[in-house]
């Protein structure tokens, strides 16, 4: 038995299971978290999100599960590929 949870991603609310929750927040704050990372790039990539869950055919009836977590994040890429170069350059300096 899953516990689940209601969340909002993208303006759409979804079901999601407590474990599948904490990855998907773990992988949104190390997106927030790279250099030059603006808050609008956070909501677009849950704007993201929230159409690859729904042609998924996964609604707010449904409950995303961890696979579907590792899904997004095959299809987005990893947190680092959402940095800005320019704004790291600037760090580093």
């Amino acid at each position: 038995m899953n516990e689940i949870k209601r969340v909002h991603l993208g303006r759409q609310q979804f079901t999601i299971s407590i474990e599948a929750y904490r990855a998907l927040r773990r992988y949104l704050e190390a997106i927030e978290t790279q250099p030059g990372v603006q808050p609008e790039v956070v909501k677009e990539v849950e704007m993201r999100m929230a159409e690859l869950l729904s042609e998924r055919s996964i609604d707010s009836e449904k409950v995303i599960l961890l696979e579907d977590v590792d899904f997004l994040k095959k299809q987005l890429g990893e947190p680092g590929d959402f940095k800005d170069e320019d704004a790291e350059a600037v760090q580093n300096t």
